[in-house]
């Protein structure tokens, strides 16, 4: 039944949207090539738009991110 379900708002899909792209830019800083960073994205998001995704999935790509910035910083610390 998905009377449970519960609905996104707008704002809160704004929020992921705004943190998705600042963990884009957050990654080409740390060295990652914008194509490559992309990947990542298209990997999650298909070939649709971040605004035409549903908040679980916005949420996933965060979280594949940040995971990816965890390991640049990583790598910069065992350098």
């Amino acid at each position: 039944m998905l009377s449970g379900l519960l609905t996104a708002t707008k704002g809160e899909m704004a929020s992921a949207i705004r943190c998705i792209i600042e963990l884009k830019k957050e990654l080409v800083g740390a060295g990652y090539n914008s194509g490559e960073v992309d990947y990542l994205v298209t990997i999650h998001a298909g070939n649709r738009s971040l605004t035409e995704l549903d908040l679980r999935v916005l949420q996933e790509i965060e979280e594949a991110l940040h995971r990816q910035l965890r390991l640049a910083e990583q790598a910069v610390e065992s350098a």
